[in-house]
């Protein structure tokens, strides 16, 4: 079997968890419900046509994210643990969580508990591998067959963590419901991320709400955008070099929303830094910018550690 086919089907698998999981709840998996929606939504101008889709895809974005703890450890039947990692870092990154093979239990640092995003990709990216992988040890013999099977497993462990945590229909819904609230053109977010206006729009304005809504991380976003074709490689590079504040990272893990308060601030165009820092004037493109930062970004070698940044 190719990578493309052994990636569908990683997908075709993660499909089918969240499926069968939402349907034990009594539910429909909201990323086919966004599907079948975003072509219904009408659009004026800027904002939505009929107001009661605003609380529609509000409802539905908030199913979407759901408790990992659940799905891991009621549904898929796996035993989490959550010790300290520490002692495994080492000079090519961090490490945020692995799987006991030949058993049903994945570890997941503590410290990822600091950050609810990060925690959740941790344990979906863990658990994938119990769900795709098996509970056998690799039999392949040579090193380098060996360490070919190991970024195979990884890119479909990536695959199964992205399809259940951040499908395409919601990510698109999302996007476009912040848009609705913010007054900004859906597809000149998407047609014009490249250009310098647009990476600026996505820093200053689009992707705290997007965290805020969905519980996953800027970086993981980015990624994700990136394989949409949305962002190009510099753009994404750009946007892996910073940070951003964000509900997730307060003392209580709540419900997070686009608060009255945030909406007015986000509409403002005097002062967009309550959660960051102004933007400065770049000259073109956001690439512009990436030759300074990138050096700040940082980089591992496992899917945990690639999505950890807020």
């Amino acid at each position: 079997m190719t990578a493309s086919r052994k990636t569908r089907a990683a997908w075709e698998s993660a499909v089918d968890v969240m499926t069968g999981f939402y349907q034990n709840r009594g539910h429909v998996w909201p990323a086919i419900q966004a599907r079948d929606l975003i072509p219904h939504i009408c659009v004026k101008g800027t904002r939505w046509a009929n107001e009661e889709d605003v609380g529609r895809v509000a409802s539905l974005l908030e199913q979407a994210r759901f408790d990992v703890n659940e799905l891991a450890e009621d549904y898929l039947g796996l035993s989490i643990s959550r010790p300290s990692l520490l002692p495994l870092d080492n000079d090519s990154g961090r490490l945020f969580g692995y799987t006991f093979t030949g058993t049903s239990e994945i570890a997941v640092c503590r410290r990822t508990l600091d950050y609810l995003p990060l925690y959740r990709t941790s344990v979906m990216h863990e658990g994938a591998h119990q769900v795709l992988h098996g509970r056998r040890a690799s039999v392949e013999n040579s090193p380098r067959a060996r360490l070919d099977d190991n970024r195979r497993k990884e890119r479909e462990a990536n695959e199964f963590m992205r399809v259940t945590l951040l499908p395409k229909p919601i990510l698109r819904l999302a996007i476009a419901y912040v848009a609705n609230i913010l007054g900004f053109p859906f597809d000149r977010l998407l047609t014009e991320a490249n250009t310098s206006r647009g990476c600026s729009q996505w820093r200053t304005y689009i992707f705290t709400p997007l965290i805020n809504r969905l519980c996953v991380s800027r970086e993981f976003i980015a990624i994700a955008l990136r394989s949409m074709g949305v962002f190009s490689e510099e753009t994404l590079n750009y946007h892996r070099s910073y940070h951003l504040n964000n509900h997730w990272l307060s003392e209580a893990y709540s419900h997070a929303t686009i608060s009255a308060a945030d909406i007015a601030l986000l509409r403002s165009s005097t002062s967009p830094t309550a959660c960051h820092r102004r933007m400065r004037p770049r000259r073109s493109t956001c690439a512009s910018r990436n030759s300074q930062q990138s050096s700040s970004a940082q980089r591992a070698p496992r899917a945990a550690v690639l999505v950890m940044s807020p």
